[in-house]
């Protein structure tokens, strides 16, 4: 029951967090000079947010407890799955 708490919390506080961390990415996107730092900012922007979450949960729920290590694993899992499903590859025609 715990973790399934745990899912859908992330998930709520997930929509909160994906309007601050779209508002950081139209802010980085005008001050990146390249797609190679525009990916790198988006990178750590997803995941600080990721982790922030995660480690927020961590922290409320006193029926799971998950250590620093795990925590920096899961969010960076979420980020680059997050990453690989925003920016689909196109194809040449």
């Amino acid at each position: 029951m715990s973790l399934l708490l745990f899912v859908i919390f992330y998930f709520l506080l997930g929509l909160a967090g994906d309007i601050v961390i779209k508002i950081f990415m139209i802010l980085i996107s005008f001050l990146a000079v390249n797609n190679l730092a525009n990916l790198v900012a988006k990178f750590l922007i997803k995941f600080l947010g990721n982790l922030s979450i995660v480690s927020i949960l961590d922290f409320f729920m006193k029926s799971i407890y998950i250590s620093v290590g795990s925590q920096i694993i899961v969010a960076l899992i979420i980020t680059v799955i997050e990453l690989g499903f925003e920016n689909p590859l196109k194809k040449k025609s």
